[in-house]
């Protein structure tokens, strides 16, 4: 049972990859579509926000969702409903009925995250959170580097219809495995949860305090202070117990599961909200637009960009996978969890400017730097996201996860719109010369909000 999480593990792997492979069909086979549709830079935007709209709504949506039903519920409800939605793109005969197709895929597919948010809060200690989060998106950059060979492969010898309905059809077969595999953790409501620091482990007990089972399973962060309790104003931070504020603190969960509005009151929410509405418009942008912009802009053709287009998205693989394995080393190496989270995402947030070289540069050293951006962004990301684990308790994550997606998702879809626009109407040169400081702000803004939380684990130090 000890080894079940790292099982999990594997399956939110697996599902973030077919997640993104379904959402990439899109972007790969946009060179067939825009001339079979006659679509311009435009109606490919619109099309965009089609997915993105409902992807965001549904951020806070899900959430809820996730946190009513529990990761394996609601994750098997999720994946039925986008992959069906993938296939139904088969039968897209013009713009409108394509962007219906997409909002309807734009529904399920934010469920994936806030589900496995939750199996992660659910199953990890402090230090594997950021490796699972690591994976959570590497899975996604993963589904992102098979899509390109694989669509355009199946368009070249199936056609692009077929395309859709063979790589939505894996969202089933996976899903078999899901409920074969995945156990809830032992249900707290039956017992009280005794916390062992030492081993940041949380066992099921009876009434009388005696173990349930031998079975303990990893329950939330320990160490550093709950985010929702205000810090005293006299006398040290407690360590041991986590607690920011001694006996004159008021938590924010002594009256049960806080409200959203309660959830917004604090700086943390917007600590992780605001920097994924400025930074997260970045991988949107590569996920859409980036197969139509090699074809538009570097003459790629369907087979080039099944060749080529993949690259970018192993670098974020590796990004994902390298963003948290470093915090995890920093937190080991004693650095307090939040501290550590923000440490790294510095050094990548200060690579990002390199994107305002893209246009100038030839294609090879174009897509050279776009894996550079594509690598930073991911790292960055990882730290931000795993920062959602660190301070908010388990029984929020689901919806704190989602009210910080929304915010990726407004960014997003924002973002896009201009995208198009510009591209109609100017270049894409200004797009990427945009992104290029979208991390660096968004870094700035994560310290101001987080400043708090930052100065009371100096304090327990």
């Amino acid at each position: 049972m000890n080894n079940l999480r790292w099982w999990i593990a594997g399956f939110l792997f697996l599902s973030s990859i077919i997640n993104y492979i379904d959402r990439q069909v899109l972007s790969v086979v946009a060179p067939i579509l825009t001339k079979e549709f006659a679509l311009s830079p435009s109606d490919y935007a619109n099309i965009g926000l089609a997915f993105q709209i409902p992807y965001t709504l549904m951020y806070i949506g899900s959430g809820f969702l996730v946190d009513r039903w529990g990761a394996r519920k609601a994750l098997a409800i999720f994946m039925v409903w986008w992959s069906a939605a993938s296939m139904l793109h088969a039968f897209a005969r013009n713009a409108f009925s394509l962007g219906a197709f997409r909002f309807l895929l734009g529904i399920g597919e934010p469920g994936n995250f806030m589900a496995g948010f939750r199996a992660i809060s659910e199953w990890c200690s402090p230090k594997e959170k950021g490796f699972v989060n690591g994976l959570l998106n590497g899975g996604a950059a993963v589904g992102a580097i098979i899509a390109p060979p694989l669509v355009a492969w199946l368009a070249i010898h199936y056609g692009w219809r077929n395309a859709f309905v063979l790589t939505g059809a894996a969202g089933f077969l996976w899903l078999i495995g899901w409920l074969l595999v995945y156990k809830n953790p032992p249900n707290i409501a039956e017992g009280s949860v005794v916390e062992s620091p030492s081993k940041e482990l949380a066992c099921a007990t009876e009434p009388d305090g005696t173990a349930k089972s031998s079975f303990c399973f990893i329950s939330g962060p320990s160490g550093p202070a709950p985010a929702f309790e205000e810090p005293r104003t006299t006398g040290s931070a407690s360590r041991g117990s986590g607690a920011i504020g001694g006996s004159q603190s008021r938590s924010l969960f002594a009256t049960g599961r806080p409200s959203t509005m309660a959830l917004l009151r604090q700086p943390e929410t917007w600590a992780l909200l605001l920097p994924r509405f400025v930074s997260d418009p970045v991988w949107w942008f590569y996920l859409l637009w980036l197969p139509k912009y090699l074809s538009d802009q570097r003459g790629f053709s369907i087979a080039d960009i099944g060749a080529l287009a993949w690259m970018p998205y192993l670098a974020a693989d590796l990004g994902a996978l390298v963003g948290g394995i470093f915090t995890g080393w920093l937190i080991q190496r004693g650095f307090e969890t939040v501290r550590a989270r923000s440490f790294g995402m510095l050094p990548f947030a200060a690579l990002m400017p390199v994107s305002v070289l893209i246009p100038g540069a030839s294609t090879n050293m174009a897509l050279a730097i776009i894996c550079v951006v594509a690598f930073a962004h991911m790292a960055w990301k990882t730290n931000l996201q795993t920062v959602t684990n660190d301070v908010f308790p388990l029984s929020v994550v689901g919806t704190v996860a989602g009210i910080i997606a929304f915010g990726s998702g407004l960014g997003g879809s924002i973002f896009t719109w201009l995208t198009g626009w510009t591209v109609q109407n100017v270049s894409y040169d200004a797009i990427f010369i945009v992104m290029g400081f979208l991390h660096p702000i968004a870094f700035v803004i994560f310290r101001f909000f987080m400043r708090r939380r930052l100065v009371v684990e100096n304090l327990a130090r």
